[in-house]
């Protein structure tokens, strides 16, 4: 009677029982058409820029946006690091090499955390997002960078040195509204 029992609910779905799974000889790989592929690759590139790899400056400002109200809504601490960095080799200041961009990219990467976004501010700056952050972490996270980066650009060039100008704006410190935390950002990045 108990195997009756077990045999119908088996056949009903209600209880599983120890049977090795039947494997086809096919392989579990889906095919994908040259055309979705390429629909892929051309969608990544507009996501990633190429020269360095971060986030382009229109998915940035998306990404801010929707950690912002997320911030608000759960009342959480968010901030926003916004940095440019300037290659001083003699008495010539000059925008950093594609080389050297990759290198600040890969090294701020490193350090960001899985919930932490970085890529392009504008056309050269960086813009880190760092929901859950607040004032306090985030200007110690952007003094690890700065030192982080600089080592490693010096292994690339002696004899240039490399300036920094780095931006700070945090809720609720700074405020609440979008516009005055990226403001914050932005003046002090100018004033360095």
């Amino acid at each position: 009677s108990s195997d009756v029992c077990s045999s119908d609910l088996a056949k009903s779905g209600l209880i599983g029982l120890k049977a090795a799974p039947k494997v086809s000889g096919h392989g579990g790989e889906l095919t994908q058409s040259p055309v979705v592929k390429e629909a892929v690759k051309e969608a990544c590139q507009q996501l990633f820029r190429a020269d360095t790899g971060l986030i382009s400056y229109h998915l940035f400002l998306h990404f801010l946006e929707v950690e912002y109200q997320r911030a608000l809504k759960l009342r959480l601490p968010f901030s926003l690091i916004l940095f440019t960095v300037h290659k001083i080799d003699g008495f010539e200041k000059e925008q950093l090499s594609t080389a050297d961009l990759k290198v600040v990219s890969a090294v701020v990467r490193s350090l960001i955390e899985p919930f932490d976004y970085v890529g392009h501010y504008q056309t050269l700056d960086i813009g880190i997002l760092l929901p859950h952050r607040p004032v306090a972490s985030a200007r110690e996270f952007a003094s690890k960078i700065v030192k982080e980066c600089n080592t490693q650009l010096a292994k690339s060039s002696s004899t240039a040195r490399f300036v920094w100008s780095v931006g700070v704006g945090c809720v609720p410190e700074d405020g609440i509204k979008l516009d005055a935390i990226v403001a914050k950002a932005e003046n002090e990045k100018s004033a360095g």
